[in-house]
C-alpha cells in the first residue's frame, strides 16, 4: 500500500493525459464540422446564383429558361411563324438584352426572323401582342 507521502502522482498524470486528450479530439471535431458547415453554406450559395436553365430537345439550344432553335431554311416572315407554331413554339420574343446578345452571337451573320411586326400605322409588337420595349 502507498502512502500519500509515498505517492508519485503518476495517477494523476495519466488522469491529466487522458482529459486533454479528449478536450483536444472535441476540438477537433468541433472544427471539421464548422469546416464542412461553411463548405455547405458556400456551395448552396454558389449553386443558387448560377443561372437556371432549361432542358430543351434536339437542336433547341437552351439560355436561360428559353429555348431556340435556329433553322436554316429560307422562309419568309409568315412561314417562319408558321413553321414555329407547327413545332408548338412561336418566333422568338427578345425581352432582355442579355436574349438579344446572345441571338446575336449565335446567329452570327445569317439572318433570322423574330416575333416582332408592325401592321402599317401602328407600333411593333411582339406576335403574342404586348408592345415592343427596347430595354
Amino acid at each position: 500500500m502507498v502512502t500519500p507521502e509515498q505517492h508519485d502522482g503518476r495517477h494523476d498524470n495519466w488522469k491529466h493525459r487522458t482529459i486533454c486528450k479528449l478536450k483536444k479530439c472535441w476540438m477537433l471535431y468541433l472544427c471539421m464540422c464548422i469546416i464542412l458547415l461553411i463548405v455547405v453554406i458556400l456551395v448552396i450559395a454558389v449553386f443558387s446564383k448560377c443561372p437556371k436553365t432549361v432542358e430543351c430537345s434536339g437542336e433547341w439550344i437552351g439560355v436561360r429558361k428559353k429555348c431556340f432553335y435556329f433553322s436554316s431554311d429560307t422562309k419568309n416572315w409568315t412561314a417562319s411563324e408558321q413553321f414555329c407554331l407547327s413545332q408548338g413554339s412561336e418566333l422568338a420574343h427578345i425581352d432582355t438584352q442579355e436574349d438579344m446578345e446572345f441571338l446575336r452571337r449565335h446567329a452570327g451573320t445569317f439572318m433570322h426572323w423574330i416575333g416582332l411586326n408592325r401592321k402599317q400605322g401602328e407600333s411593333w409588337k411582339w406576335t403574342n401582342g404586348t408592345k415592343f420595349n427596347p430595354w
